[in-house]
This record gives structure tokens, C-alpha cells and sequence, in this order.
């Protein structure tokens, strides 16, 4: 068996040095086999234990089985519990009821008809009630200006800014941002919170100011009459300057 497994001297050696294995004349043999491992005989008479056991329990339950069916053929035929109850016992039966408070009558209020007389009998369907606005945002939309309105307001709270100029930043600004951060509740209080922005900056002189809006008109036919005479003259005495010089 020790060649079959494959073991060397050496390992066998090992095993008995090590107090696994006892010596014999004819081999070797597990150490204390018995304490750990049942033998044959044990093993027999702990099956036959076991069978015993479970023998008496059948037989008593069928004493049990049957004893509770030679009650139920003795027990007169129609005779319910209630009659093997002693006096002392209370019947449920016999507890009053509690009594219980009858329903308070429905008053049917009549409803007066809405202006314009709906005819008697037809159903008047309740107002529907407002649409909830949507908490998500939206983007800004590539056409969005603000309005005549918004515009008079913001140039009336942030005169030291240029307008328009800001709105190409603003536009250009919401219409490159990604995902939620380019969405917005309120694009009108977006708007005016970005110019109030710039208006302190330029308050504050820093870099984020704006070029000022030119009073100057768009052209020669916007001036007033003083203004046309004044630059009629400069462009006559600039004229007559090159002249000379030539």
C-alpha cells in the first residue's frame, strides 16, 4: 500500500518519527485509529440503536392516533362544544356587544349654479389646476434676446457698461456650455445678474470693463445743423492745410 501511494522511506520515516505512525511486525499502523474512528462493531450498534429509537416512536404515535379516535366515537352524535363547557366558564355568546354610534346623516349642500346658468343636471368641470414649472432649466436658446424691457431696466441699473457688446460675451458664453451648468431657470435673471456683474467691475476700474458706448452719431446726416457746419469747416481748413504743405 505504502508503494502504491508512492511514498519514499523517508516519508514513512518522517510519519513515525513524527508519532502518526506505530511500528509492526508485518508494517506500520495508525496511531490512536480507534480514538477518532469508530469501529465496525460501534459503528453496527449505534445503526441498530438508532432503528430501535425510531421503532418506539411509531408505535407510540399510533397509540396517540388511535386513542383520539376511539374519543371521537364515543361523543354523542349533535352535542356541540357549548354543552361540555362548565358553569364557571363564561360563553362568548353571552358578553354584550358593544354598542356602536349609527352614521352621522350626509347633509347635501346644494351648489349654486356659476355665472351664466349652466343647465340643471350637467356636470361643471373643476378648473384645472397650473401647470408646475419645471425645476430642470433649459438651455439658452440660440435666437434669445432680451427684451425692449429687460434691456431699459439693465441699461438703467449698469450705465457704465456697453450692452451690447456684453451680450455677444453672454451668448457666447451659455450657448458653449455643456450639460447641466448651461441650464437655467430664469434666462431674464441670468441676463440681468451677468450685467450687474460687469457694472462692478467697471466700478472698480479692473480688466473686466467694457469700451464705453460712443455718443457719437452714425453718420453725417444724424448730426444737428451746429454739428455739420463744425465738421464742414475742420475738413475745409484740413484740406487747405495739405494744399500749402504740397
Amino acid at each position: 500500500m505504502i508503494k502504491y501511494w508512492g511514498a519514499t522511506s523517508k516519508v514513512v520515516e518522517s510519519l513515525v518519527n513524527a508519532r502518526l505512525w506505530d511500528r509492526e511486525h508485518d508494517g506500520f499502523k495508525f496511531r490512536s485509529w480507534s480514538d477518532y474512528n469508530p469501529t465496525k462493531a460501534q459503528s453496527e450498534a449505534k445503526r441498530a440503536a438508532e432503528a430501535e429509537r425510531k421503532r418506539h416512536a411509531r408505535e407510540a404515535k399510533a397509540k396517540k392516533r388511535a386513542g383520539e379516535d376511539a374519543d371521537d366515537s364515543e361523543r354523542p352524535t349533535g352535542q356541540d362544544e357549548m354543552s361540555e363547557r362548565t358553569p364557571s366558564e363564561p360563553s362568548a355568546l353571552s358578553r354584550p356587544v358593544p354598542a356602536r354610534p349609527g352614521p352621522s346623516p350626509i347633509k347635501e349642500t346644494p351648489c349654486s349654479p356659476p355665472e351664466g346658468d349652466a343647465p340643471q343636471g350637467e356636470l361643471i368641470a373643476a378648473p384645472a389646476k397650473p401647470s408646475k414649472k419645471s425645476k430642470r432649466g433649459s438651455s439658452l436658446p440660440e435666437d434669445w434676446i432680451p427684451s425692449p424691457e429687460l434691456r431699459a431696466r439693465v441699461s438703467e441699473k449698469c450705465p457704465d457698461i456697453n450692452q451690447r457688446w456684453h451680450f455677444t460675451k453672454f451668448q457666447n458664453y451659455w450657448l458653449s456650455k455643456p450639460g447641466a451648468a448651461g441650464r437655467k431657470l430664469d434666462w431674464d435673471r441670468t441676463y440681468t445678474n451677468w450685467m450687474l456683474q460687469e457694472q462692478e467691475k467697471a466700478t472698480r476700474g479692473g480688466s473686466g470693463a467694457a469700451p464705453q458706448q460712443s455718443n457719437r452719431p452714425a453718420s453725417f446726416a444724424d448730426m444737428d445743423e451746429p454739428s455739420q457746419h463744425q465738421m464742414l469747416d475742420a475738413t475745409v481748413i484740413d484740406v487747405t492745410a495739405k494744399e500749402l504743405n504740397e
